[in-house]
């Protein structure tokens, strides 16, 4: 017969046991202690190893208690060995007064049964000995294994208020692990948005490298183009300065020779009228010698008087009568009217290359208005172009063009400005607002400054009519204007006078005398007075 041993426990939870039910007597099988935790472990698993020890305490409770009432019914025969010896003895008695046979037999089994019980009760009183002696030892472990429990029961509590503390700061360590976390996800997450608009911005620099190459190859040409094209227009302009000189030179020539000329004319009419005269006389004469003499003027001009002086004298006398009815009668008229003739003719012919200088500066002309017309189609569609996107720069979106109306029969095209504002229709400059037609023009006289630069340019109180937003989109322009053009602008806006260079005020320190003042403005933002020239 043997005890009930309950397994392998941790000494704490059998002394919380015993102490529990110190009236039982129980058999266990008790180990060492275990060795105290190494130092180097940490403090939580410390704790988690005494709440363990406390679940196997309680969980032990009812094992010690349920072996302590199955013992006892096993120990209890023991002390019940005197009544077995009672009734052996009896059997005895009754043996020695001769039974029968079938009662002998029974009386062999009953005393064979005896001595079997005896031996066990001598074996049981053994066992007895040697558990009451091993539950001495026990009591005296379990007295030892109560005072070790009392003494983690102490431990468990320090542990518990120290579990307290950590679980506390295990919380507050939780909590900004959360909030790291949480800050992680946020830059997790902003990491990943500036990813994508790095993304977006790297797409966006490399076409702008593109189209800044692109741009620069076209100014390059552009630039070529345009220097052979001021070569060439110089060129011409020097050829039509020289040209225009002489077609003046050649008109005031012309209008001397048209006034000689009409002298000239004048003189011939003259002449002529004077010519007719002689020739209505002479044919008068013609008449009267063939109507009186029956003679014509080429039988009569080789013929002599053939009558003596008085009488030809007489006749002389009455011819001169004659010609003193015919009047005063020039006779040199012949020779001027070869002179007047021949400077006629000298007149014709200078007059002719007067028209034919003329015809050729006609066609000069014609062919500079033919170059100036393409060179003029050219700078439109340039400015057109550049007025569009200066137009989508300054509106944010958009877009602008300039056409060509045709105006009146022989009078040069006009220009028609179009613009279409986000989000509206197509109108005409002046359907606009004041700011946005100043914000258009803007846009034109800076694309037309783009395409043809000036190395010099003045602006007065242009962005008068803007707000600072558009101010700032001004000065931007007039920046980088600035770059190639030297600007002078009169202004009274604040915005326009911090993105200058120099400064020119006047100021009235003593009333009624004014005084001009310069400031120049530095990178760093602070003003340095600059002498006024």
């Amino acid at each position: 017969m043997s005890l009930p041993v309950v397994g392998e426990q941790d000494p704490a939870v059998v002394g919380m046991a015993l102490e529990d039910h110190p009236e039982h007597v129980v058999a266990l099988a008790l180990h060492p202690v275990r060795a105290a935790p190494d130092a180097r472990e940490g403090r939580a698993a410390r704790l988690a190893r005494a709440e363990l020890r406390s679940q196997h305490e309680a969980e032990a409770c009812p094992q010690i208690v349920h072996a302590t009432h199955d013992l006892e019914p096993r120990v209890l025969p023991v002390d019940g060995a005197e009544p077995v010896e009672e009734h052996a003895a009896e059997l005895g008695a009754r043996e020695g007064s001769g039974l029968p046979p079938p009662l002998a037999g029974e009386h062999d089994r009953v005393r064979g049964e005896v001595d079997r019980l005896r031996a066990d009760d001598v074996e049981l009183a053994q066992v007895l000995a040697e558990r009451e002696a091993a539950a001495e030892a026990l009591e005296t472990e379990v007295h030892s294994v109560v005072a070790q429990t009392q003494a983690a029961r102490a431990r468990l509590t320090d542990a518990r208020v120290e579990l307290a503390e950590v679980a506390g700061t295990l919380e507050g360590l939780r909590e900004r692990v959360d909030e790291y976390e949480r800050r992680e996800a946020e830059l997790s997450a902003r990491c990943d948005q500036l990813q994508g608009e790095m993304t977006v911005l790297d797409g966006e620099h490399h076409l702008l490298t593109h189209s800044l190459e692109e741009a620069t190859q076209a100014r390059t040409l552009l630039a070529e183009q345009q220097e052979a094209t001021r070569t060439l227009l110089g060129a011409l302009e020097e050829e039509r300065g020289l040209l225009q000189q002489r077609l003046v030179d050649l008109e005031a020539a012309w209008r001397q020779v048209q006034e000689s000329l009409r002298d000239v004319e004048e003189q011939a009419h003259r002449l002529e009228v004077r010519h007719a005269q002689v020739d209505t006389e002479f044919s008068g004469a013609t008449r009267r010698i063939s109507e009186e003499f029956g003679m014509a003027w080429e039988d009569v001009r080789e013929l002599r008087l053939p009558v003596g002086r008085d009488e030809a004298q007489g006749r002389i006398e009455a011819l001169r009568g004659l010609l003193a009815a015919l009047g005063p009668v020039n006779l040199r008229a012949v020779d001027e009217h070869a002179a007047v003739a021949a400077r006629v003719g000298a007149l014709r012919t200078h007059a002719e290359d007067l028209d034919r200088a003329r015809a050729a500066l006609g066609a000069l002309i014609r062919h500079l208005d033919d170059v100036l017309r393409v060179r003029f189609a050219e700078t439109f569609e340039a400015v057109n172009e550049e007025f569009n996107r200066l137009f989508i720069r300054l509106f944010a979106g958009g877009r602008a063009r300039l056409l060509l109306v045709d105006g009146e029969p022989g009078s040069e095209p006009g220009i028609e400005i179009e613009a279409q504002l986000p989000g509206k229709k197509m109108r005409s400059l002046s359907a606009l607002s004041g700011g946005e037609r100043v914000l258009v023009a803007l846009s034109l006289i800076f694309a037309m400054l783009r395409v043809h630069p000036s190395p010099f340019c003045i602006f007065d109180e242009v962005e008068a009519a803007l707000d600072d937003a558009n101010t700032t989109k001004f000065t931007t322009l007039l920046r980088e204007l600035a770059e190639r053009t030297q600007v002078l602008i009169i202004t009274h806006n604040k915005g326009t006078m911090e993105a200058a260079d120099v400064l020119y005020g006047v100021t009235m320190e003593i009333p009624g005398v004014s005084k001009i003042i310069s400031m120049r403005l530095t990178k760093k933002g602070i003003p340095e007075p600059v002498p006024v020239a």
